[in-house]
């Protein structure tokens, strides 16, 4: 019987503000993780809007016995509750993330899911790094409620010399991943005009 082609993302030193989100898949090794460094404020005025930013991360060489090449990569992410999408402000951000990647990548928002959709080929042997992608969101929760920006899946298609396309799906050990944190906080208090 032929073995699917497994494949493996090899951790890469990254900076401070890089998040490793371990991930169960299923198809390939154990153990891998989702890395990015996601930005967002620590707190935002009710009613107002701030930017969340996710930055890619070298994803290490691709390479495992059997595999060709992987494609059509995707990353889901969840909007919190109590925020909603601020609209025409999701987009990737221009010249981030590597050639391999970079053409053709898109970004869309469907109910509360952000997909971010990588439909090139990295070959085996290859690294890459995604796009940054950014988006805006208004605080519509109340005062004091703590906006989670989550990852929630991975998924891509590993092509393999014997079997042909694996279709691979990965999802956090904890789903959704909580990334950023954001807490809604009362409008400052009007400043007084003096009497004349």
């Amino acid at each position: 019987m032929a073995t699917c082609a497994a494949f493996g993302f090899v951790e890469p030193a990254g900076a401070a503000a890089t998040r490793a989100v371990p991930i169960v898949c299923n198809h390939g090794p154990a153990d891998q993780t989702y890395q990015a460094i996601p930005q967002a404020p620590a707190t935002v005025v009710a009613g107002a809007a701030f930017t969340i930013r996710v930055d890619g991360v070298d994803s290490g060489e691709i390479s495992q016995t059997g595999l060709r090449y992987l494609h059509d990569i995707t990353y889901d992410f969840v909007i919190p509750q109590g925020a909603k999408l601020v609209p025409g402000s999701l987009q990737i951000v221009a010249g981030t993330g590597t050639p391999n990647v970079r053409e053709g990548a898109r970004v869309a928002a469907r109910a509360n899911v952000v997909t971010v959709t990588l439909p090139g080929k990295v070959t085996s042997g290859e690294r890459y790094t995604p796009p940054s992608f950014e988006l805006r969101l208004e605080a519509t929760a109340a005062p004091g409620t703590a906006l989670v920006w989550s990852f929630a899946r991975l998924g891509l298609t590993a092509a393999a010399i014997i079997v042909g396309d694996v279709v691979t799906s990965c999802d956090p050990k904890t789903k959704p991943h909580p990334l950023t944190t954001t807490k809604v906080v009362e409008p400052p208090a009007p400043v007084p005009t003096p009497e004349p």
